[in-house]
């Protein structure tokens, strides 16, 4: 038998061993043996049960989404978790809309998804009737429809997005303060995990005795005209899902001005404000805990550099909790991320200036090109700043997304067309390592997103949005591999466009007819490893020794560290077909 006509060795297996093996792999490292191996790609496609197990449990693992359900619009979790590996930076403009029911929108409206990943919801900004507290919502699947043909050539932004329609949510309570470029803070963890305040404090927090289908969030400060007259007004609301309906509390404060040393925190406007899940806190925080971060004051004339903590079991504020050197240099419209390394929360803020933005340029205008590190439970800064090597300046967004990174997009007095994909958790890498001079395309790449059609001079329709600031943006991770921006201005009118991107998978179309083996590069310490150029032959007439060979795996999951025990030649397949990377000497006995 020709060696184009042999059969795997994975293929003689029976399905029951295939899916043991499975136990052992990633997703990925399972795409690519799918595509090398016609037999093994059969058991991915399979739809039996366990196999579709399988694909959801590597899934929510891999994308670090527990609160992640359902199969998304896909046929199945296989083709869920291959529509979800995508690449941010590579991004394609696919749709775009005018008629979405926000009408024009700057000062910062804000935009996030809902906890359970149904909606994407719109918060507050500033209309022609001036700063506004109220909140719209539209369904995820209403976007996904926008952007038909997944693995297919998109068509060019059009007539495809006019399905995506806001509605405003229903508003019972006395809202906060209304102010232009004003937070509202969701208390759960984005991306797809729950991970907020208990029900019970929910409960007491709203007043009622079922809260299951309410979610809290925490409105804050902004300010007038001008980006004057900032206030710490604060409040608290619940908000449904389900409802469509946004429920403001008592809890808060709605008195103007300049709070009294040591009460609560300075009038501010340009912020941000995070919650902390209250794992990644100090004790003390039994429901987590909000952090507020720089912004504006004193009609926007001083930017502040101080850490701001609200607690959310007591509904109390420590004032400039991160006192201790380094500190932030001060600043305001820049961007807050949380990401999670080794257990520990910390905030990676990024970019943001000084000097009021509809000043232009002068003294005291300032745009920053770095990058600082906060730990969430110690409430200190590591030692910074690091260098971005591009700058994302006063009124950008940041928009999490999975693995601890996320798209940054416009800001600045001139702001740019890219998208810039910051890697979060390298930036928390390199502040621990104290590598403060390094090359700035380690923690950002910047890629300014395609237009699915090139651009005709000749069409009043653009491919692309134009750069802008002050606008709204969410990453739909994990839910929808979208990012959506919405509204801002650049140098003249309010922009009412909003804009969908697709964000392209990075993985090979592995159930394709004519599947082409994709290349797996491999780190292995096992000195004695077979050659490339070795045939599957010269494995049938190995010593019979290499049957009484063991050698000892480790496999580290979110579970812990597990050890197994694999003959040697089928230790050497599996790396040889790229299904395992090796970081130390594996054991071997007899």
């Amino acid at each position: 038998m020709g060696s184009s006509e042999r059969v795997h060795w994975l293929e003689a297996l029976s399905c029951e061993v295939q899916l043991a093996v499975m136990e052992f792999v990633d997703g990925r490292s399972a795409v690519r043996a799918g595509v090398a191996i016609r037999g093994w790609r059969g058991v991915l496609l399979s739809s039996c049960a366990r196999c579709e197990q399988w694909w959801r449990e590597t899934t929510i693992r891999e994308l670090g989404a527990p609160g992640l359900r359902g199969s998304g619009g896909a046929t199945g979790w296989r083709e869920r978790y291959a529509r979800l590996q995508c690449s941010p930076a590579r991004a394609r403009w696919a749709a775009a809309t005018s008629r979405h029911g926000l009408r024009d929108r700057v000062a910062a409206p804000q935009m996030f998804v809902s906890a359970e990943g149904r909606r994407l919801f719109c918060y507050g900004g500033w209309t022609r009737l001036g700063p506004q507290t109220d909140l719209h919502c539209c369904d995820l699947s209403r976007l996904e429809a926008a952007c038909p043909g997944w693995g297919a050539r998109l068509p060019g932004p059009s007539s495809a997005a006019r399905g995506v329609r806001f509605e405003r949510c229903g508003e019972t309570g006395r809202p906060v303060s209304r102010g232009g470029v004003q937070t509202l803070t969701p208390l759960w963890a984005a991306c797809g995990g729950r991970d907020g305040p208990s029900r019970a404090h929910v409960a007491r927090a709203l007043r009622v005795e079922d809260a299951r289908d309410y979610e809290l969030v925490v409105a804050f400060g902004g300010a007038g005209g001008g980006y004057q007259n900032e206030h710490n007004d604060w409040r608290v609301a619940g908000v449904s899902s389900r409802e469509k309906a946004i429920a403001w509390t008592t809890i808060g404060r709605r008195r103007r001005g300049t709070a009294t040393p040591g009460e609560e925190v300075a009038a501010r406007c340009a912020h941000t404000a995070t919650y902390v899940p209250a794992r990644y806190c100090e004790p003390r925080h039994a429901e987590g805990c909000v952090l507020v971060v720089g912004g504006h004051t004193a009609d926007c004339s001083r930017s502040l550099d101080t850490v701001d903590c609200l607690d959310v079991a007591t509904w109390s504020w420590d004032a400039d909790v991160a006192r201790a050197e380094p500190r932030l240099e001060a600043r305001h419209g820049h961007s807050a991320t949380l990401v999670v390394l080794d257990r520990r929360a910390y905030l990676v803020v990024a970019g943001g200036g000084t000097g009021n933005i509809l000043h232009g340029f002068g003294d005291g205008i300032h745009e920053f090109d770095d990058c600082w590190v906060l730990d969430c439970r110690d409430k200190r800064w590591l030692d910074g700043p690091l260098p971005l090597g591009a700058v994302f300046g006063r009124h950008h967004t940041a928009s999490p997304a999975l693995h601890g990174r996320a798209l940054l997009f416009g800001g600045g007095a001139r702001p740019g067309p890219a998208l810039g994909l910051l890697d979060a958790r390298a930036c928390v890498r390199h502040a621990l390592a104290k590598r403060t001079t390094l090359d700035p395309a380690l923690l950002l790449d910047l890629a300014p997103p395609a237009a699915s059609r090139e651009e005709d001079p000749s069409q009043t329709t653009r491919a692309a949005p134009a750069p802008r600031k002050m606008h709204a943006a969410a990453c739909l991770l994990p839910w929808l591999p979208l990012f959506v921006c919405f509204g801002g201005w650049e140098f003249g009118p309010h922009f009412s466009d909003l804009w969908i991107a697709k964000l392209e998978t990075e993985v090979a179309p592995y159930d394709s007819p004519s599947p082409t083996p994709v290349p797996t590069p491999l780190a292995a310490t096992l000195d004695d490893r077979p050659r490339d150029d070795e045939d599957d032959e010269d494995d049938d007439d190995d010593d019979d020794d290499d049957d009484n060979h063991l050698v000892t795996l480790s496999i580290n999951t979110d579970h812990g560290t597990h050890q197994i025990q694999v003959p040697r030649r089928v230790f050497h397949r599996l790396v040889r077909d790229g299904l395992l990377g090796l970081t130390a000497h594996p054991q071997q006995h007899h």
